[in-house]
């Protein structure tokens, strides 16, 4: 979780992930820098044989059935999906690549609010692995989740001038050597960095969308991680 917006740090497309481990107590201090769960995720790598998906989703509130105390006719919401994974051989045997992209467009308008939330995102994740030798391999991943969200704090109680326009994003970068030594023995590094960037400013109309007057921008920073590992 990203902690100033409070939101996905990293978010990947669903079929780039190949699998999900929650870790919720009694965990090692390789997980460390944490009160609560861990959640690890593992992307998927390229093969020798070319795969992808094409994933669309899409609704609006036309796909909402009203009830007795409520009026699907009263939304105003849209939403737009799109995603798709490739991987496969740059050199059979030896090279692989895997790579996912997901555009996210989701528009909101609060009851009786003046104006319209609009998010505008992209999630992206790029993997390479070398098989360096039969004892050696060497994986580079990269992963970037950046968006615009016009309007951000939009509500019946806020005037158009008045509302936020916020721009952020996640990198992140980790290259990890993967070994083995001996039958008991094999080795581990991994080193990783982590960007991440928040811009948020106050906004005024143009056109119905809102458009930047003042400005106040913040940095999350970098940070470098470098993790060795010899193990039997």
């Amino acid at each position: 979780t990203h902690p100033l917006t409070s939101t996905s740090a990293i978010i990947y497309n669903y079929d780039s992930i190949a699998e999900l481990e929650f870790v919720t107590s009694g965990y090692e201090a390789e997980f460390g820098r944490a009160t609560g769960g861990i959640i690890n995720v593992l992307t998927k790598s390229g093969g020798n044989d070319f795969s992808g998906t094409l994933d669309v989703r899409y609704r609006n509130e036309s796909f909402y059935e009203s009830g007795d105390h409520y009026d699907a006719s009263d939304l105003d919401t849209d939403f737009l999906q799109v995603g798709a994974t490739l991987g496969g051989p740059l050199l059979r045997d030896k090279l692989w690549f895997f790579a996912g992209y997901e555009f996210v467009n989701s528009e909101g308008t609060p009851n009786l609010s003046p104006t319209t939330r609009d998010f505008e995102g992209t999630n992206y994740n790029v993997k390479l692995t070398w098989q360096a030798g039969s004892a050696w391999r060497l994986v580079g991943k990269y992963s970037n989740s950046p968006a615009d969200i016009y309007n951000d704090n939009a509500s019946q109680w806020r005037q158009p001038e008045a509302t936020s326009y916020q721009k952020q994003g996640t990198e992140l970068y980790t290259a990890e050597l993967n070994g083995v030594l001996s039958d008991s023995l094999m080795w581990n590094t991994v080193a990783g960095a982590y960007r991440g960037v928040l811009d948020a400013q106050q906004a005024g109309t143009a056109g119905g969308r809102a458009q930047v007057d003042q400005a106040g921008a913040g940095d999350g920073g970098d940070v470098a991680q470098l993790t060795l590992d010899l193990g039997q």
